[in-house]
């Protein structure tokens, strides 16, 4: 368990930020924060022209914004990619990794992914003679800017090189499907669009379409799909049972709030 220290030391930390991108000022005007409690509350003796009920829901905005901080900041750390040692574990076959050898470190990393041959051996694709020391993985983490629940929107990164079962590292911090489920309900689908605030359009394809990849494959190398029209950029691409499916983003047709 973090220790009270611990905590007022991020609290510390984090709070200038979110203050400074927190998107409406004033707000903060009514409000003092609790590093004890690690929260805001109504300022004692406050002098304010707004009613009680305003009060109650400034309290209450800023709150969650400073929650959905939080967890933006600890999903991002947790999130910065590490070189491993392939003693300690082999990545995932058929998955697209970065690799690099421990006897010339400062070797620009290289591209590979690993497979497993007939006997069930796990081989190196294109290095099985000299076998990298520690991999990668390679989608790119992005520079989310992340500043609130209120101001936030999904934005377009670079798309890794493999699309196979690819989701934007966003849609994990803002998803709304309960663990284990395989499907989004209708309100979970609705409240994923208002995190994300976006619309998604959902764009199903024949695996013919999709360039030098048979409809078993398991890696979708080099593919760059084309939207289906301007201003929409791609946040998954994953396999069904009727093809493969894309999500794109369109953040012009934002999602209002309810």
């Amino acid at each position: 368990m973090i220790d009270l220290k611990t905590k007022q030391a991020f609290w510390a930390e984090q709070l200038p930020i979110f203050k400074e991108n927190y998107w409406i000022p004033e707000h903060l005007d009514v409000l003092e924060f609790d590093m004890n409690g690690g929260c805001f509350d109504i300022a004692e003796g406050v002098k304010t022209d707004l009613s009680e009920e305003d009060l109650f829901d400034i309290y209450h905005r800023v709150n969650s914004g400073w929650a959905m901080w939080k967890k933006a900041v600890d999903f991002m750390k947790s999130k910065v990619p590490t070189w491993i040692s392939v003693t300690d574990e082999l990545p995932p076959t058929d998955i697209m990794v970065l690799i690099c050898w421990a006897d010339a470190p400062d070797v620009t990393p290289e591209q590979d992914y690993m497979t497993i041959d007939e006997d069930l051996n796990s081989v190196w694709a294109n290095y099985q003679n000299d076998p990298p020391s520690h991999w990668m993985h390679f989608n790119k983490v992005p520079s989310v800017k992340v500043t609130s629940g209120f101001k936030y929107q999904i934005q377009p990164i670079e798309l890794p090189e493999n699309l196979f079962n690819w989701f934007h590292p966003d849609i994990e911090l803002f998803n709304t499907i309960e663990e284990g489920d395989e499907a989004y309900t209708q309100e979970q689908w609705e409240q994923l669009k208002l995190n994300l605030r976006v619309e998604i359009e959902t764009q199903l394809l024949d695996y013919n379409e999709i360039p030098n990849v048979p409809e078993d494959a398991v890696v979708w190398p080099n593919w760059k799909p084309e939207p289906p029209e301007k201003g929409l950029f791609l946040i998954a691409a994953f396999d069904s049972e009727d093809g493969p499916v894309l999500w794109w983003a369109n953040p012009k047709a934002e999602s209002k709030e309810k």
